[in-house]
């Protein structure tokens, strides 16, 4: 079984090459996201990090998520990026929200059997949306991304999944749910913005 992953011991972290500020790996990169105190002020890393493990997670196999990544923990290059960890109550507002989005990833996970063992499946990709479904007999998840910077709108073809009126709720969102009309699936996201849609 593979293990798809965001990041490990050989490579610098996540959050410092999406912030863009590597010093080396004797630079000691300062940590964007341990920041802010009691406000988020990271969204653009918390939104990228998420994103990328949401991606991590919905791919066959068994994730790995890399001590840290969960809280977008800084290091450049080995050994900076083998820093201690940190745990609550020492913990930012920004490692909490995106500690908070992965523990509700996971949690979704857990509860599907075709996000942990479904085949993947392409339905839609362009420069900014993402998505495909993972198929485990008649369990189906849809996995959407938008990692544009302006809302989308999309009518994915899921005639071969799901039956017309079928209805699909994100599970990460609850409030947001559509039904399957003429074979297609009305997707919505903000900028940023995923979704696991399951029936």
């Amino acid at each position: 079984v593979m293990s798809p992953f965001l990041g490990n011991h050989d490579i610098p972290r996540f959050a410092t090459e999406a912030a863009g500020n590597d010093l080396g790996p004797w630079g000691w990169t300062e940590d964007w996201m341990a920041g802010g105190g009691d406000d988020v002020t990271q969204w653009d890393l918390i939104n990228k990090a998420s994103m990328g493990l949401l991606f991590t997670m919905t791919q066959p196999g068994v994730p790995l998520l890399y001590y840290g990544d969960e809280i977008g923990l800084a290091g450049a290059g080995d050994p900076d990026n083998r820093r201690f960890m940190s745990f609550d109550p020492y913990l930012s507002a920004n490692q909490r929200e995106l500690r908070s989005r992965v523990e509700a990833i996971g949690q979704v996970r857990a509860g599907n059997r075709a996000l942990r063992r479904g085949d993947r499946r392409q339905l839609h990709v362009d420069d900014d949306l993402l998505v495909y479904a993972l198929v485990d007999g008649s369990d189906v998840a849809i996995v959407a991304m938008n990692k544009g910077w302006t809302a989308r709108q999309a009518a994915i073809p899921v005639a071969d999944l799901l039956t017309d009126g079928s209805a699909v709720v994100d599970r990460l969102h609850p409030e947001r749910s559509s039904t399957v009309d003429s074979g297609s699936l009305s997707l919505s996201l903000n900028a940023w913005d995923y979704a696991i849609l399951i029936p």
